[in-house]
């Protein structure tokens, strides 16, 4: 059973997720991710939120209700959720692109997942971005470009296998995006970080 957490954000292609999420997975909807879940025909395990941003909290029996006032965001409270359910890895859908001040809140998520050991995934129809704070091991699923940032003010000691562009043992610093761009030269690549958080995007 995987953890799916819908945010607001547009989606384009609600096939690309059809084949993905299967009937025993448990589903979150922050506020109006909703949206997301009724054209997949899927029915939440849980609505967590201010509902600002959609019209259906009748709809709903198992729902978190918070106010619209609040110092976190829906997408952060639904994943704090998780957490405290005992969840350790989940994927985040709906919460790229728009609005960028919203983008850049919900990648600082991957953060919190580091520190609390809570594997986060977000998943578009164009794009796969995770975090990296010891090593890890990820395909090429048909992605183009393999982009690595330090989402710490430094990454010490960074090594990269099966891309174009390789590092060994560099240390990676927030204000110098020198891992933008890579490419896959091979089936996987494998990214390793000694001290420090790496956020690694897959573009297609």
């Amino acid at each position: 059973m995987s953890t799916y957490i819908f945010g607001a954000s547009k989606i384009d292609n609600y096939d690309f997720y059809k084949n993905l999420i299967k009937e025993d997975d448990f589903i979150i909807c922050a506020d109006g991710g909703t949206t997301h879940t009724k054209k997949l025909g899927i029915i939440p395990d849980v609505v967590i939120g201010d509902f600002d941003s959609s019209s259906d909290k009748e709809e709903y029996k198992n729902k978190i209700v918070h106010p619209r006032e609040k110092d976190d965001t829906d997408l952060f409270i639904a994943v704090r959720y998780a957490y405290e359910k005992g969840i350790r890895e989940c994927v985040i859908i709906g919460a790229l692109g728009e609005r960028l001040d919203h983008t850049y809140t919900n990648l600082s998520l991957l953060l919190y997942g580091s520190k609390n050991k809570m594997k986060i995934t977000f998943l578009s129809e164009k794009e796969k971005i995770f975090y990296v704070d010891d090593n890890e091991t990820f395909y090429n699923d048909g992605y183009r470009y393999v982009s690595v940032f330090s989402l710490t003010k430094i990454s010490k000691g960074v090594s990269y296998k099966g891309l174009k562009y390789s590092l060994d043992n560099y240390d990676m610093i927030s204000e110098y995006p020198i891992g933008v761009s890579n490419e896959f030269i091979s089936d996987c690549a494998e990214i390793t970080v000694k001290n420090g958080v790496l956020m690694v995007m897959l573009i297609k």
